[in-house]
């Protein structure tokens, strides 16, 4: 009997993207290291803007 709880894509041994775990991992990190350098410039920028002219006065 199989387990009920179980993922139906656990025993799937190819994936989707064509990636190995290893390419995977490797992109997942290349994305939040963007995605976190993105952030920071928004918010230093955001910053910026807000001491030369405030809104939400």
């Amino acid at each position: 009997m199989e387990n009920p709880r179980q993922h139906p894509a656990d025993d799937f041994d190819d994936p989707l993207s064509g990636l190995s775990d290893d390419e995977a991992r490797a992109f997942n990190s290349a994305l939040l290291r963007g995605f976190r350098d993105f952030t920071l410039l928004a918010l230093i920028a955001h910053a910026l803007l807000w001491a030369w002219r405030p809104w939400l006065q």
